[in-house]
């Protein structure tokens, strides 16, 4: 079996694949728009995921296996942006761009904190009976 540091090292891999795709993806959704779309897609997509990973792996007692460190330091820690989502948003200011610049960093801190909830909901209430009626 492989160590664990392999483990988050695919993990790793395959969420920075993913951010790209999603980045991809969301560029030729809007290929017009400066705003930053395919960063906050993958915040709020990572801020949802962590969430219900977080809350799975508690209810499913995943934190002794490794599995909540692989998915959140590997998956989800190179899935998501944030420091993309600051260099963006200290661009916005460099530009004298202030709305912009506010309006990024006010928007992806409230919908990351709201979608990080309803990650943390669906991961502790909808899912562990879903997971059990399923023969888990």
């Amino acid at each position: 079996m492989f160590p664990k540091i392999i483990w988050i090292a695919a993990a790793g891999g395959l969420g920075a694949l993913s951010r790209y795709g999603i980045m991809i993806f969301m560029q030729k959704q809007l290929p017009e728009s400066d705003w930053p779309v395919g960063t906050m897609t993958a915040n709020l997509l990572g801020c949802f995921l962590f969430g219900l990973i977080w809350s799975l792996a508690d209810h499913e007692g995943w934190g002794d296996s490794g599995i909540r460190i692989i998915l959140l330091t590997g998956f989800i820690g190179a899935f998501t942006t944030f420091s993309t989502y600051i260099y963006e948003t200290a661009h916005y200011m460099q530009r004298a761009e202030y709305g912009l610049a506010l309006g990024n960093f006010v928007l992806q801190n409230a919908a990351g904190l709201l979608t990080l909830a309803l990650g943390m909901s669906l991961g502790s209430k909808a899912l562990p009976p879903l997971l059990h009626h399923l023969g888990r």
